[in-house]
């Protein structure tokens, strides 16, 4: 446990040194990078969370933190894998580099054994690199797994692979996704 608390503490120092890092070069103010800290710990706890008490849903993790996206696919893995003779059944990883709508969806659609939810994880998703047809079909099958209580979705974008837009005027994908998804 103590390594754990480690773990999230050195990432936490981590992302903080680097928005602070970001406030001395005035991309943002100092009032801007602590508000954003607070938010990504806490997205972050409220994964955490729901993964202890039920382990479903839909999950966008973005920004350039590689080390809060593994771990918390990593504790994922955990609560609904906790039996590795399981996981083969369990545990579903597609990477961006094989991924088909075909794919996504027979893995989702597929029910867990033994246990009542199932990890289907997408990895290193590059929105940019999709055609806007694919992106279409990407989130209309979110759209028919949202409220499917058997799968726990985990999609891990990789830095700088969703345009987001702007602040005032988000990009038509990443409002659809922000819709359909919980951002971490």
């Amino acid at each position: 446990k103590l390594s754990k608390k480690r773990n999230v503490l050195e990432f936490l120092e981590m992302t903080k040194s680097k928005l602070l890092a970001l406030s001395r070069a005035e991309f943002l103010s100092a009032s801007e990078a602590h508000f954003a800290l607070e938010e990504i710990y806490s997205a972050e706890m409220d994964f955490r969370k729901k993964l202890k008490e039920n382990p479903s849903g839909i999950f966008l993790f973005i920004g350039d933190e590689d080390y809060l996206k593994s771990y918390c696919v990593t504790a994922a893995r955990q609560a609904v894998c906790p039996d590795e003779g399981l996981a083969c059944f369990n545990d579903v990883t597609i990477s961006f580099s094989e991924y088909s709508a075909e794919a996504l969806e027979n893995a989702l659609a597929a029910p867990p054994m033994m246990t009542e939810t199932k990890l289907v994880t997408v990895q290193s998703i590059d929105f940019g690199a999709m055609k806007p047809t694919d992106q279409d079909t990407f989130c209309d099958i979110l759209a028919a797994y949202r409220d499917d209580t058997s799968n726990l979705l985990l999609l891990s974008v990789v830095p700088g692979g969703i345009d987001k837009g702007l602040p005032k005027k988000p990009s038509a994908l990443f409002t659809r996704l922000c819709e359909l998804t919980q951002v971490v």
